[in-house]
């Protein structure tokens, strides 16, 4: 199924705006990311030159002023110590209950930083092997360590991403709401001119009217064209037909009178049959010609007043005959077709079960999903069930009709199929016959 173009944008701008979002979320949080172990770095070297600095040898004593307070509480994130050939020398208060990792080698005046595990413990930590030259000209291998622990960082980072997060989906909201509204303007033509063919359709107006902008206005005079264009086609077509119609009927009728001045009256019934058969096959030709058929830009029409005229004219042409005919519908019935398509359609159902009824016919039009269904029954005799084929049959000839059928069933059949409908002969629950037509309503 094909989306429509408001669906495509929405998609379209949807995913461009989920790839935006993830893509700066990412960018954003590594640059922070690199920002935070970064900054942790740099703290911590420099804390680790002061711890350094505050080292003192006094008789082969190792002497510390801390150069930090936080060094001094056993809660504080930070703790340092200074090692020596791997056995710890001294360490900061802060270093109590906690367990220490173990300091990969590194080459003296290598700088190591990274993160360290030892048990449940994660830390951060900053650490130089120096050879320390005492005052006797001695020289002892020492590991300054300065560690922060893992916790503190993460927490920071995931309040970070926290906040971003909420950022990204806040402006993701702004967004769409800025795309919302701009897709609501960018579309507002296009919705004009889908309600001003919609108007067309209905019948509501001749033509589109609305001005558009230079992208949609050569679609809209294209559309006035065509709809000019096979109105007045249609309307030529119409006139050359009547036309022609009246043009035939004076010559025929000049040949009708003529007959009674044949004596000859095998002569003149040779010649009335071919005569007769003409009438009927120029006016079934000239019905199925002037068929509007299914059109795409056409007004809905009421079905209910074409049927209640049919009805009146019907039941006033057969009083004598003693035949009445019902209407059964509901009043807001509406067919997307013409006008006189369908009088002629359900005129000539109406009056051929007329013709065939003993007393009763019965006329019902019921809705059904995206079809109309009009149902025509009557208490006749019915169609006999070994012709009713052959009666459907698409080229079957007027003429070769069941008697009392003549043009009228071969013009419902051509009706019908022009609109892309079906057409149905069957057994009335009066008794007789039932010809049941599904029309598209759209």
């Amino acid at each position: 199924m094909q989306r429509s173009l408001q669906q495509r944008v929405w998609i379209t701008a949807g995913l461009s705006l989920l790839a935006f979002v993830v893509f700066i979320g990412l960018g954003v949080d590594r640059a922070y990311r690199e920002t935070l172990y970064t900054g942790l770095q740099q703290q911590l070297e420099a804390r680790l030159y002061a711890l350094m600095a505050s080292v003192d040898f006094r008789q082969q004593e190792l002497l510390v002023e801390l150069p930090d307070p936080a060094l001094s509480s056993p809660a504080s994130a930070l703790c340092a110590w200074i090692a020596d050939a791997g056995q710890r020398r001294w360490q900061s208060a802060s270093c109590l209950g906690k367990t220490l990792p173990v300091l990969p080698a590194l080459p003296a005046g290598t700088p190591g930083f990274r993160a360290l595990e030892q048990g449940p413990d994660r830390r951060w930590v900053q650490w130089l092997a120096v050879n320390w030259e005492l005052e006797d000209g001695q020289t002892l291998p020492l590991t300054f360590a300065v560690a922060h622990d893992e916790a503190p960082v993460h927490d920071r980072l995931h309040a970070f991403r926290q906040r971003l997060l909420g950022g990204l989906l806040l402006a993701g909201v702004v967004l769409l709401l800025m795309q919302w509204l701009s897709l609501r303007w960018l579309l507002r033509p296009v919705r004009q001119l889908e309600r001003e063919v919609h108007a067309v359709e209905q019948g509501r107006q001749e033509r589109v009217q609305g001005q558009y902008p230079r992208e949609l206005n050569t679609l809209a005079q294209a559309l006035n064209a065509l709809i000019h264009t096979g109105q007045a086609q249609m309307q030529r077509y119409r006139n050359a037909l009547s036309d022609l119609a009246h043009s035939l009927k004076t010559p025929l009728q000049v040949l009708r009178a003529s007959l009674d001045d044949v004596t000859d009256a095998d002569l003149r019934q040779r010649l009335a049959d071919p005569l007769e058969r003409m009438d009927t096959l120029m006016r079934w030709q000239l019905q199925r010609a002037s068929t509007a058929g299914r059109r795409t830009l056409r007004g809905r029409v009421a079905l209910q007043p074409v049927l209640q005229a049919l009805v009146q004219a019907m039941n006033k042409l057969f009083n004598r005959r003693g035949v009445r005919v019902e209407l059964h519908m509901p009043e807001a019935f509406w067919l997307q077709a013409d006008e006189g398509d369908l009088q002629e359609l359900l005129g000539n159902l109406m009056e051929n079960a007329c013709k065939w009824a003993k007393s009763r016919v019965r006329v019902e039009a019921v809705q059904q999903p995206g079809k109309a269904c009009i149902r025509v029954d009557d208490d006749g005799p019915g169609f006999p069930t070994t012709l009713r084929e052959n009666l459907l049959q698409r080229g079957v000839r007027a003429d070769e009709q069941v008697e009392g059928q003549g043009i009228g069933l071969s013009v419902v059949v051509e009706i019908v199929r022009a609109y892309g409908g079906q057409i149905r002969l069957l057994d009335a629950p009066l008794g007789g016959a039932r010809v049941e037509v599904e029309l598209p309503q759209t």
